[in-house]
């Protein structure tokens, strides 16, 4: 049993105590002190708001941790970004800028939400109910796989005793929701767009690269043996299928321009505008930028942008809901699923893209081609 109380402080709140002229509030968990100062009014009243707030609300048992000096997730995941982040590599090989900054993007949201526990007291019922604010499995899958590398630190450091995010099952992921980009949509899209776009589109369609890959894309990648070389910025931690070397004689599988090769596309790209970016275009204002090292450089999500406003302004995608109108990125399904026509196998298909299985290039094909059920005996048209 607890000691009773001396007669002095029998009249004030749980956990608070006289010390000489001053008030010390004593946390119920931790046990550590923190002085109150010597107003005894303010110190009775500060005393009986922790007390509500750590009976009637665990998830905000924070403001006595913090007060106590424990450590909040938020402090946790600032350790983990400055002392652990610039140190992981996957098959040796460092993270890329982009997935850097997605993983400090994330960490600023999980901060907001879920920042402010302290790290001790982080619950599994705190950290699903987080997750299943996210706005889909995919988005959720990710937050959880990310918490569980932070935590997973966390309990090597002795913070914690398990990782809870690890305990949450991921979710299986919905159908996709945006259409397949049709050829006649894209000749379209294509038709509407500016001259740096149209170059975009073709290099996507032809050659299959990512957006952040294709803006990265400098005429010195293109090497006198006929090469066109590419580091995958986001693969290239699964080796020798992210290192590309494409013959710049390669047939395009489409242009609207005529081009009949690679290198075709790559030199209607020269123009009056000396950048070393194969893509690039003139902006209205030149303005400094941190995510560019040219003036001239495509921005981290112009092509995207650019590609939507010209798709939104076509008549035959008025009545689409915005989350199914096909993407940048459908040119390069759309691509693979032109080049499979042409003959070219699954293997191909996967080198060219950079992919690790055919498992993910069958991903990037389903979806534009139907099955013709035919009736026996009867003439098929």
């Amino acid at each position: 049993m607890a000691r009773p109380r001396k007669r002095r402080s029998k009249d004030l709140p749980a956990n608070l105590y006289v010390n000489g002229s001053y008030f010390v509030y004593r946390h119920p968990v931790t046990g550590k002190r923190r002085s109150f100062g010597s107003d005894r009014l303010k110190a009775m009243r500060a005393a009986k708001l922790l007390n509500e707030k750590l009976e009637s609300d665990p998830v905000k048992l924070l403001v006595g941790k913090v007060l106590s000096g424990a450590q909040t997730l938020a402090e946790y995941i600032d350790h983990w970004i400055e002392a652990v982040l610039p140190t992981r590599r996957v098959n040796g090989e460092p993270l890329s800028a982009e997935t850097v900054e997605e993983h400090l993007r994330k960490c600023r949201v999980i901060k907001k939400s879920l920042g402010a526990i302290p790290l001790m007291d982080l619950s599994q019922a705190a950290v699903a109910q987080f997750l299943n604010q996210q706005s889909s499995s995919e988005v959720y899958n990710k937050f959880r796989n990310l918490l569980s590398q932070i935590l997973r630190h966390a309990v090597s450091d002795g913070k914690i005793a398990e990782n809870l995010a690890e305990k949450i099952v991921k979710r299986d992921l919905e159908k996709k929701k945006r259409n397949r980009l049709e050829l006649s949509d894209f000749v379209d899209i294509y038709a509407a767009s500016p001259p740096w776009l149209q170059r975009a589109m073709e290099l996507a369609l032809n050659i299959f690269q990512r957006n952040t890959d294709l803006r990265s894309l400098r005429f010195a990648d293109l090497k006198p043996d006929g090469y066109l070389y590419i580091v995958q910025s986001k693969t290239r931690k699964h080796g020798k299928s992210a290192y590309l070397r494409i013959p710049c004689s390669i047939p395009t599988v489409l242009s609207l321009t005529g081009h009949q090769t690679l290198e075709d596309i790559i030199n209607s790209c020269r123009d009056d505008v000396v950048c070393p970016y194969i893509l690039h275009r003139k902006p209205e204002r030149r303005r400094p930028s941190k995510e560019k090292e040219h003036w001239a450089q495509l921005g981290k999500k112009e092509l995207s942008k650019a590609f939507a406003q010209v798709r939104d302004s076509l008549v035959q995608f008025k009545n689409v809901p915005k989350e199914k109108r096909p993407s940048f990125y459908e040119c390069v399904s759309l691509g693979m699923h032109l080049r499979e026509g042409m003959g070219w196998d699954d293997e191909a298909l996967k080198k060219l893209k950079g992919h690790t299985s055919v498992r993910m290039t069958r991903h990037y094909l389903d979806g534009h081609d139907w099955t013709t059920v035919e009736v026996p005996g009867a003439e098929q048209r």
